[in-house]
């Protein structure tokens, strides 16, 4: 009967990745996360407000998986591509921007 085992993964999201999917898996996640801090970068500069909010979570992720792997886990991982892809779709046609209000006909004044 094999010992408990101690470490089911490396503490740190790339790390991990790059050692269970080899150098390809590696790069996968670099140029993932670096798109994610683009698509944030564009979505802030075009004044979304759900981009700065999204850009808060996958911040606070990315700050989490320098000491753990919190994507191995399948609720947490759905949460993660959840904001990468409404980060995705911010910045297109004013999508969450502070201010931004739907385009209804205005009624004239009544005498």
């Amino acid at each position: 009967m094999p010992g408990p085992e101690r470490f089911r993964h490396a503490h740190d999201l790339w790390l991990s990745w790059t050692l269970e999917g080899g150098w390809l898996a590696g790069a996968a996640v670099v140029a993932l996360t670096l798109g994610a801090v683009w698509l944030v970068r564009r979505g802030v500069r075009s004044g979304s407000t759900v981009a700065r909010v999204a850009g808060a979570g996958l911040a606070g992720f990315a700050v989490m998986s320098l000491v753990d792997h919190p994507a191995n886990t399948t609720g947490i991982a759905t949460l993660l591509w959840l904001l990468l892809g409404l980060v995705a779709g911010v910045g297109k046609a004013g999508v969450g921007k502070a201010g931004a209000r739907e385009s209804r006909p205005v009624a004239p004044p009544r005498p």
